[in-house]
């Protein structure tokens, strides 16, 4: 084999070893699905150089045909990892677009009128719309959206170079610069195959480095969330909930709005459902009351997990009256629900207690006092209210407008003592 053709082998071996680089990320971190894409990407480009070299050895229109088709799959599968890791819609409509333009353009030049340059500017054309659209996303500026990664901007330059250099490349091509009477016989030897193996590995391998450290803050980012919530509820932690609500809540610190409240929820009689229902049963009840609390908080609030069966709401700019109002919401919710467990229907019932933040006290202090007011609901009967009374000098006040999470609907019946 000539020095040449291991030179050419090189670049699918290359290809292939990136590709085995993404799949290793994905085994390890089944959360990092744009892997995934990009493993199948790098891979698919690899087959492409493999039968774009073996076409020198016997050109043939299957081999013509597959090259093209395993250079288009990487490109789309490329831009597809990008989209999915940027949480947006995949342009799937874009993506048809462009193959069935490919595919009509290839038959074109390929059986009805067979134009090997016409042919070549067509596939990269059609390649360079492919990869330019995450471009623009992943260059994003909007001062109404948190700031675009550094690394997410340098991915989207090294892309946008790349589809700079098939324009290039075409121009130069188009215009006769490169390449005059361009064939099926000599394309292999062109300066048009040459540039679109070197330019193409060197922007995959500098790629593949940005998505590698991309991948890599993106683990890093979900490790630091796993260890900050609930494995079984997805809520805070009760580390991560007292630190967050103890920045919140310190003396001295500026009031914001109407201060804060802490709501505590504490499911009523668990140890009896754990010993008549078993301990799944249990965490089916846990689940389930954290799933009704994370869907009523709002983005700017605090939920957490901060017992066994105890969770915890920091509802920010809201008085006693309004956290009460959702308080007494969520325990209609709960008490007026018959939970489906094993063959059996189940009434589970929760009791909270509330207090309003005063200006000169920290979190413990206001952890202390709805916790009374937990106490005095449990000893009260269970399944109701109880919020602490204002000191003296620092009385609520009431908005127009309590603040009720929708799917609650019409105000449940008053149990708020």
């Amino acid at each position: 084999m000539s020095e040449e053709a291991l030179l050419q082998l090189l670049q699918p071996l290359t290809y292939a070893i990136m590709g085995a680089g993404f799949c290793g990320i994905y085994y390890y971190s089944r959360e990092l699905v744009a892997a995934k894409f990009w493993a199948f990407s790098y891979l698919f480009g690899s087959l492409g150089f493999l039968i774009d070299f073996s076409i020198s050895n016997g050109d043939s229109h299957l081999t013509s045909w597959a090259t093209n088709i395993a250079y288009f799959a990487a490109s789309s599968l490329y831009v597809t990892g990008h989209f999915v890791r940027m949480k947006q819609p995949v342009p799937v409509k874009a993506l048809a677009l462009l193959g069935a333009v490919t595919i009509i353009l290839m038959v074109t030049f390929r059986h009805i009128i067979p134009d090997t340059m016409l042919r070549t500017i067509a596939m990269n054309l059609c390649n360079a719309g492919v990869f330019s659209l995450p471009v623009a996303a992943l260059l994003r500026h909007d001062n109404r959206l948190p700031d675009t990664p550094l690394v997410d901007r340098i991915a989207g330059i090294v892309l946008a170079f790349f589809v700079v250099t098939f324009f290039v490349r075409v121009g130069l091509l188009a215009s006769g610069t490169i390449d005059q009477n361009l064939t099926d016989a000599n394309y292999t030897a062109s300066v048009m195959a040459a540039s679109f193996r070197i330019i193409t590995t060197l922007c995959a391998m500098g790629s593949a480095v940005v998505l590698y450290v991309m991948l890599g803050i993106d683990m890093a980012s979900s490790i630091q969330r796993r260890s900050q919530v609930d494995s079984m509820t997805t809520l805070l932690n009760k580390h991560t909930f007292e630190m967050q609500a103890k920045m919140l809540i310190s003396p001295g610190r500026a009031v914001e709005g109407r201060g804060h409240s802490l709501v505590l929820c504490d499911i009523d009689h668990f140890k009896a459902i754990n010993d008549s229902h078993g301990h799944a049963a249990g965490d089916i009840v846990i689940k389930w009351v954290g799933r009704i609390l994370s869907k009523t908080v709002r983005q700017s609030d605090l939920a957490g997990r901060v017992g066994g069966e105890e969770f915890a709401l920091l509802l920010r700019d809201c008085d006693d009256a309004d956290a009460a109002s959702i308080a007494e919401a969520l325990r209609s919710v709960i008490a007026d629900h018959m939970m489906d467990i094993g063959r059996q229907k189940v009434m589970v019932t929760a009791s909270f207690g509330i207090a309003h933040a005063h200006p000169d006290e920290n979190f413990t202090e206001l952890f202390a006092r709805a916790d009374e007011q937990l106490y005095r609901a449990k000893k009260s009967g269970r399944n109701r209210v109880c919020v602490a009374p204002e000191r003296a000098g620092y009385p609520s006040k009431q908005s127009a407008a309590i603040i009720r999470p929708v799917e609650f609907g019409t105000n449940p019946g008053a149990r708020v003592a």
